[in-house]
C-alpha cells in the first residue's frame, strides 16, 4: 500500500513542476521573417508527455510575414470548436520561435520554438516555471529570453506532429 502512494506523490509532483507557456504582452520581435512556404497545411500530433492529447492546427499565409493558424480544440479537423491564432516568427540565437496570440488580443503572447525536418514537426513552449519575473517593457523581456536562450529549461513540452494530406 505505501508503494502506491508513493507512485502517487511522484506523478503529481511531475504534474505540479512542469510549467505551461509563458503569456506576456510582448512579442519577441517585429513581423519581419518571411512566411515558410513548407510550414503551411495542415498538422496533427500528439503531446508526448501526455499521449491522449491529440493536436491539430491548420496554418495559412496571412500576408507576406505572417500566418492564421485555426487550432482545433478536440484535435478533430472536423470539430466546429476552433480557436483562430495570429503568429509570426522570430529567430534568436538560432532558434525559430513562433509568436501566437489570439485574433483581436495582441494584449497576450505564447511562444513555441520549433523545429521542422521535412514533414515533421517539433514544438515546444518557453515556460512560465523558467520565466517568473513580469517585465515593464518588450526590451526588458527580449533581454531576458536572449540571455536565457541556450538555456535547454527555457523550453518545455515536447509535441511531434506530422503534415496531414490534405
Amino acid at each position: 500500500m505505501k508503494l502506491i502512494y508513493k507512485i502517487i506523490i511522484v506523478l503529481i509532483s511531475f504534474t505540479l513542476f512542469t510549467g505551461c507557456p509563458l503569456e506576456t504582452a510582448f512579442p519577441l520581435g517585429e513581423t519581419t521573417v518571411p512566411v515558410d512556404s513548407t510550414l503551411l497545411g495542415k498538422w496533427l500530433g500528439v503531446d508526448t508527455k501526455s499521449s491522449k492529447d491529440t493536436i491539430c492546427f491548420n496554418l495559412f499565409a496571412f500576408n507576406k510575414n505572417e500566418y492564421f493558424m485555426e487550432f482545433y480544440e478536440k484535435g478533430n479537423f472536423n470539430s466546429k470548436e476552433r480557436d483562430n491564432l495570429r503568429c509570426f516568427e522570430t529567430n534568436l540565437g538560432g532558434n525559430r520561435i513562433m509568436n501566437i496570440s489570439e485574433i483581436g488580443n495582441t494584449q497576450k503572447y505564447s511562444y513555441y520554438k520549433f523545429i521542422l525536418n521535412g514533414k515533421q514537426l517539433k514544438l515546444s513552449y518557453i515556460s512560465d516555471e523558467f520565466i517568473k519575473e513580469r517585465f515593464a517593457n518588450s526590451s526588458q523581456f527580449i533581454n531576458t529570453i536572449n540571455k536565457n536562450i541556450g538555456n535547454e529549461k527555457l523550453f518545455e513540452g515536447n509535441i511531434v506532429l506530422k503534415k496531414a494530406d490534405s
